[in-house]
């Protein structure tokens, strides 16, 4: 199956690549049988195919099965792709690594999209065998070849899938008016295979007997009356080693096809054939491909160079080789000369690879130089499976505003205080009695982890990240680090281009020291969305130690294929937030390590929202979290023991009702972090 990766720029597409493989690999245990496994390349080609845009710089990777899409997709993300396209597949790996079918791999910078000329070559092309594994393998060839036979089936006395399927083993592939007739065939049905992935010819050319496969496929003939013309044609080639030169033939050949009634051609045909008032490059009227035409087709110059270079001096730069192996890209690429450019000279198969991957990667080639093509074809009939939900696009963002010189710019003068946490700038008391707005701008530019926490395909602010902002504004008060409640009304959603303006508004103190607080966000200072709304407490509970570790008779939860499971509910976490590492249960308890990555710092933050998050996986991997997706609602009893973010959290949550408590402590079991109760509710 063909799986296609593009993107705006080279980063991009590497980029896209590695989140692609890192999905793949999440999902490493989670397909156990071989047509599990040859489905999961199937559903990630078809949910790309039929659910991104399509961007300049492009790769294909033609691969049967998980094993083989990892390699191809790990060579792209590590530059590798410009070896691997000029080969068209992957060296062997170890001796003892598994055997898989490597995989064939396209690659390309595309220039302006366009359609490709086809071209089709005479006999030299053909080999015994040729079409027999696309027979197989290929429904539309198939269909195809078996019309091309019934159409040959007056003219022969042999049939026609019979000979391809037969090979080398059947005697008829030495005899001409056999060869011919069958690179006739196969050229035509592989034509159909590419006219059924969405690459229309803007012209056909053929050389030699290949005008007869342009003058099918253009709809100039018939296939009767093609398969008439080629029959003749072969018999009569037969003859020529008893004849003195070659217009002996002439009369037998115009006599032979005079039942035959050329049309005019739905796509332009453009005639090779040389001789007297020959002008190569203009559209030829089809309707005069009568028996003379095809025999002046035997014996005058072909000029298809000619005939090339005036496309290329149209604007026509792309073009397809319809045959079993490349006989004429070498022809039409010197015929282009300078005119190339980026354009496409591309083959279809090759001699002794006629399989259906070898095509698709020749159908990659020519997409990957811009030649439109409807990869969603390739899938047509085949469910979409909806729980595929694949990586986010890699934003490559570039920075255009001058960067201000740290310090050089003094907030104490427009009335504000610095807001001493990395997701907040600047904070300012209010009048009003003891009130604190703190403000700040998120965006993937400086908080780049937010690329990483993805629902149903949006960028949503962790509910863990709300928690934090609650805690930064109860430290600022005096609040002794403690949220006593926030509940999330809305999801706070970060555009994947700019950001959004976030205000924590703080209470007035009561009697007991609890301040209301409420976050809001908004796009351009547009209308503001509340987000979550609570009460900042003054008590801080008593952590609970987790020294021993794990608990004694614990017993290990497979984590195999995790994110993947959590991928199929909708929730879509990159590399920042995958930082579940182990887990247990231990009756209603599970416990659990997680950690976050290196590339994400922790300097600054109470408690990093990344890794709390990374503890809530481990409810729905061991089964504490409903059906469905399911995000935080509320939390209660918020208590921040630590005075900075660990890199590592020893975490246990104990079923409560409907309520999750957990208790956080760092990698020597002291705590960290206590929640009395967390509720969850779906997704709407």
């Amino acid at each position: 199956m063909p799986v296609v990766v593009t993107a705006r720029s080279a980063q991009a597409l590497q980029a896209q690549a590695a989140r692609l493989g890192a999905m793949l690999e999440a999902d490493a245990d989670a397909a156990p049988t071989v047509a599990d496994v040859a489905s999961i390349v199937a559903d990630v080609g078809q949910a790309l195919a039929s659910a991104r845009a399509v961007f300049s710089h492009r790769a294909v990777v033609v691969a049967r099965d998980r094993a083989a899409l990892a390699r191809g997709l790990a060579a792209i993300a590590a530059g590798n792709v410009a070896t691997l396209a000029d080969s068209g597949a992957l060296a062997a790996g170890p001796a003892d690594a598994p055997k898989t079918t490597p995989p064939r791999i396209a690659y390309g910078v595309a220039s302006e999209p366009d359609r490709a000329v086809f071209v089709f070559p005479g006999e030299g092309a053909q080999w015994a065998g040729m079409g027999a594994e696309l027979l197989a393998g290929s429904p539309v060839f198939a269909a195809h070849m078996a019309a091309c036979g019934a159409a040959l089936a007056p003219f022969i006395d042999w049939e026609l899938v019979t000979v391809v399927r037969a090979g080398a083993a059947d005697p008829a592939w030495n005899r001409l008016d056999v060869v011919q007739p069958v690179l006739w065939a196969t050229m035509v049905s592989l034509a159909a295979v590419w006219r059924s992935l969405g690459v229309e010819p803007a012209a056909v050319i053929g050389h030699t007997q290949g005008e007869i496969a342009a003058a099918t496929v253009a709809g100039a003939l018939t296939l009767g009356d093609a398969a008439r013309v080629v029959t003749v044609r072969s018999r009569q080639i037969q003859r020529l080693a008893q004849l003195d030169q070659i217009s002996d033939i002439r009369d037998a050949v115009v006599a032979e096809l005079a039942a035959i009634r050329p049309r005019p051609a739905a796509i332009a045909f453009y005639s090779t054939v040389g001789g007297a008032g020959a002008t190569p490059g203009a559209v030829t009227d089809t309707t005069a491909l009568d028996g003379a035409y095809w025999y002046r087709n035997l014996s005058e110059p072909a000029v298809l160079p000619q005939v090339v270079a005036a496309l290329a001096a149209a604007g026509q730069h792309h073009y397809v080789e319809l045959s079993p192996h490349p006989l004429l890209t070498e022809m039409v690429e010197q015929a282009l000369g300078e005119a190339r450019g980026s354009g496409a000279i591309v083959g279809s198969l090759r001699r002794g690879d006629g399989s259906l991957d070898q095509l698709l990667r020749s159908v990659g080639e020519a997409f990957v130089h811009g030649v439109a093509v409807d990869w969603a074809a390739a899938f047509a009939g085949r469910p979409r499976d909806p729980r595929v939900t694949l990586p986010s696009y890699p934003f490559q963002r570039r920075r255009y505003w001058l960067s201000a010189v740290a310090g050089a710019v003094d907030i104490g003068a427009a009335g504000l205080e610095p807001g001493q946490h990395p997701l907040l700038g600047a904070a300012v008391w209010l009048a009003d009695g003891g009130g604190l707005l703190l403000t700040g701008r998120l965006g993937l530019d400086a908080t780049p982890w937010l690329a990483d926490h993805a629902v149903r395909g949006e960028l949503l602010v962790p509910g863990t990240a709300l928690v934090e902002l609650a805690l930064a504004a109860a430290r600022r008060v005096g609040a002794a680090r403690v949220v006593d409640d926030l509940t999330i009304q809305a999801p706070m959603i970060v555009p994947r281009i700019g950001e959004i303006q976030i205000q924590v508004m703080v209470g007035a103190g009561d009697e007991s020291g609890r301040r209301s607080v409420e976050i809001y966000w908004s796009v351009d200072g547009a209308a503001w969305t509340q987000s979550a709304s609570g009460v900042l407490g003054s008590e801080a509970s008593d952590g609970e130690w987790l020294a021993v570790w794990p608990p004694a008779g614990a017993e290990p939860v497979d984590l195999s294929g995790a994110y993947a499971a959590l991928l199929a509910r909708g929730l879509g976490y990159g590399p920042a937030f995958q930082g579940l590492r182990r887990a247990w249960r231990l009756g209603d308890d599970v416990y659990a390590d997680v950690s976050l990555p290196e590339s994400v710092p922790a300097a600054g933050y109470g408690l990093h929202p990344a890794l709390s998050d990374a503890v809530l996986h481990a409810l729905v991997i061991a089964g504490l979290a409903g059906d469905g997706v399911q995000v935080p609602f509320s939390f209660t009893g918020v208590t921040l023991h630590a005075t900075a973010s660990p890199s590592q959290l020893r975490a246990k949550l104990t079923r409560r009702g409907e309520a999750i408590a957990l208790a956080l402590a760092d990698d020597t079991g002291a705590p960290v972090a206590t929640v009395a109760s967390l509720v969850l509710r779906p997704v709407r």
